[in-house]
């Protein structure tokens, strides 16, 4: 009497009751009624079996490394965001750039000529 609940395979949320005899070789993950799945819950009953695959071999690793073979692909809000952020960079290194500009010909103004002293203070300013 046992049964599974095998949602994360099958999509089904009705526990699924557990045979002992043999199927033939071509049956569905669904229809697989003598195999009990990695990550399935045991909702009624007890029972005993013999481990035939671990790891990325299961059913639960096979559809692991399905989602590894998908790429990343970015939302448009992710690519709107990603364009923004490189305009808004743009816009601040012109500035940053502008600003040197002004407090390096200020201090060469004041002075006659630039120092290290002049260029580290326009730098900070900037």
């Amino acid at each position: 009497e046992l049964q599974t609940n095998e949602a994360h395979l099958t999509g089904e949320a009705e526990p699924v009751q557990k045979q002992t005899h043999a199927l033939g070789a071509n049956v569905q993950i669904g229809d697989r009624t003598n195999m009990g799945f990695s990550g399935a819950t045991v909702t009624h009953g007890n029972g005993l079996g013999v481990v035939v695959a671990t790891g990325m071999q299961t059913e639960l690793g096979k559809i692991a490394t399905l989602l590894d073979q998908v790429k990343d692909k970015k939302t448009p809000i992710e690519r709107t965001i990603a364009r923004l952020t490189t305009k808004l960079m743009m816009v601040a290194m012109v500035i940053v750039a502008f600003t040197l500009l002004v407090e390096l010909l200020k201090a060469y103004q004041q002075t006659g000529s630039l120092s290290f002293a002049a260029l580290a203070e326009s730098l900070s300013t900037a």
